[in-house]
């Protein structure tokens, strides 16, 4: 089968997000009187569970600490959003030129992310003059499926939305958990390890790299 769609599985494989991400963290415990402080280290092992919510909450449980995840969650997110409008996030290496070769080629692109639609919103507005939301044929977010990821839901229904088979598309994932639902949808897919998810295993990936190129697509 050809190619016929590029999927962008995360946030993180369009712009490096990862620090911003863990700082918001940080000073959403602070707004909520929490003396928690996650370090680097702490942050890159909590990423081997998918889900910011989720990790709050297993933090808490670990330290015997009644929270409201969600709540906590809900102001990490207004501080992650409202930081990458006013200051930008860099743009990942290569995935200028991919974007632009899938348009030219007429391959689908597709953003197959379960985190909020908040967060959608704002990465958009970064990458705002290299692409539109119009130029997607799909983007997914956390309120379309019941199980996110490892789970392969939310590439299921990309699949189904965008009318495409597993062997038509080429996924490009940040994290363990995240490829683990691509692999797990029968999607082949590119392991783009993030700055603070480079010791994840990525051994289910067709390749890892730390710079997409558009020779990855082109043959394919």
């Amino acid at each position: 089968m050809s190619l016929k769609a590029i999927a962008f599985g995360s946030i993180g494989t369009l712009i490096e997000t990862s620090e911003i991400q863990r700082s918001a963290f940080n000073n959403a415990f602070k707004e909520h009187g929490l003396d928690w402080n996650w370090t680097r280290d702490d942050y890159s092992r909590m990423l081997l569970q998918s889900g910011g919510r989720q990790r709050i909450a297993a933090y808490a449980n670990t330290h015997n600490a009644d929270v409201d995840a969600n709540e906590i969650h809900q102001t990490k997110t207004k501080l992650f959003d409202a930081h990458i409008e006013e200051h930008g996030a860099p743009i990942r290496a290569g995935v200028k030129e991919v974007i632009e070769f899938a348009k030219q080629t007429g391959r689908k692109l597709a953003l197959v992310s379960t985190t909020s639609e908040d967060n959608i919103i704002a990465t958009l507005t970064v990458l705002s003059g290299l692409v539109d939301r119009d130029d997607f044929a799909f983007i997914g977010n956390a309120s379309m499926v019941e199980n996110g990821k490892p789970a392969p839901d939310i590439y299921i229904k990309a699949m189904h939305d965008m009318a495409i088979k597993p062997d038509e598309v080429i996924a490009i994932e940040d994290s363990e958990p995240s490829l683990e639902s691509a692999v797990a949808a029968g999607i082949r897919c590119i392991g783009f390890p993030g700055e603070n998810t480079a010791e994840q295993n990525y051994d289910g990936a067709i390749v890892r790299v730390d710079a997409l190129t558009t020779a990855m697509f082109s043959d394919k």
